[in-house]
Formats: structure tokens, sequence, C-alpha cells
């Protein structure tokens, strides 16, 4: 029987692209459908109901903003994890006094803070990937995490959408004699590949 791996977040970004992450590995076989993406809210109410979609899983990986810890939610949400001996990692999106985990070996939280810190679509389908070969010796082995790029230079022509040599973007893409207005976005955007307005900016 195929593991049942849960992922939890409260950020929206985080949510879509571990959202979109498994379903594509589950269109492509490569991921259980029992495994869920589950998004909290602020006013979030631990109840029956989250209780039920947690129960049997073999995996519930947490990423947190915020004061979550301090919450009512996650204080029940963590008894119900330890008395129902499912394991767990909390990544408190930077917060070491608020990372937790239980029943995860130390090494398996090291790889899954490196995809996680790395991001970007590839990074989070090996974040699955990693996850289920823990459960499944016949699951390939997913790859190592992958550094992306924190900061360039954004052109849509260019097969990876950026460069960090200033000089050689010059050449390629400015014109002589016209000004250039620089625009700053968030990295995250380009990760996600949502750059709609920022392709429209470039004057081609």
């Amino acid at each position: 029987m195929e593991s049942k791996i849960i992922y939890m977040t409260n950020i929206d970004r985080r949510y879509f692209m571990m959202r979109r992450a498994l379903s594509e590995l589950i269109a492509d076989g490569e991921m259980p459908a029992s495994s869920l993406v589950l998004k909290t809210e602020d006013g979030s109410v631990w109840g029956a109901a989250w209780e039920e979609k947690l129960r049997g899983s073999s995996l519930v990986m947490i990423r947190f903003m915020g004061n979550t810890i301090r919450t009512k939610f996650w204080t029940a949400c963590m008894h119900f994890l330890s008395r129902e001996g499912i394991p767990y990692y909390m990544d408190a999106a930077g917060s070491a006094e608020e990372e937790c985990a239980e029943r995860v070996a130390a090494k398996d939280i090291e790889a899954l803070k490196a995809y996680s810190f790395y991001g970007g679509l590839t990074n989070y389908k090996n974040l699955w990937l990693y996850v289920r070969a823990l459960f499944n010796q016949d699951a390939p082995a997913a790859d190592a995490p992958s550094p992306i790029c924190w900061a360039g230079l954004y052109h849509p022509g260019m097969e990876k959408k950026f460069m960090t040599d200033l000089s050689l973007y010059e050449k390629k893409f400015l014109h002589p004699g016209r000004p250039t207005v620089g625009l700053l976005f968030y990295r995250d955007e380009w990760i996600r590949d949502c750059l709609l307005y920022e392709s429209d900016a470039v004057d081609e």
C-alpha cells in the first residue's frame, strides 16, 4: 500500500507551488493520489474534519509563517500527531525556535529544508519524491536539492529567462541611445513562472 503524505501550509504561494508539483507527479504516476496539500487559514479551527484528513498519514510536512506554534490550532494538531504516532516536521519559515519535529531523522530534515530553501518546481517535485522513497523502497531516488539563482536579469527571450552578466545582457537586449528602466520584482514570481506584467514591460 502506498504511503499517505501530507503537506500543510498557511502561505498562499507555497500552497500553490506544492499543489502544482504534487498534481503533476500524480498525473505522471510518480506519487500516490492519497497524498495531499492542505491550506490553513488564520481562522482555522481544529476539529474532527482535520483529524480525518491527517489520520493514517505516513508523514506530515508543515510550512507555517507567523506565530503558529502559539496558536490553539497548532497545539491541537501537534498533540493529535503525537498521539496518533504520525511523524511530522514543522519548518517555521526560518524561525529556528519554532521549528519542531517528531519521529523524523535529522538527515531527512536537512534534505527537506534544502529542497524548501532552494525552491522552484523541480525542487518541490524532488521533495515529494524524496519523501515517497522513505516509505517505498521500490520508488526511484529523488535528485538532490538543486540551488537556483537568487538574483539576476530577466528577459522572456532567454531559455532560463535570466542571466547574471550585465554586460552580456546589455549587448543582447538593450537598444543604444534609448533610455532603459529597471524593474525590481520578487524572485518567487520567477520561481512560479508568474511573469505576465514583467514580460509586458519588456520592449523586445
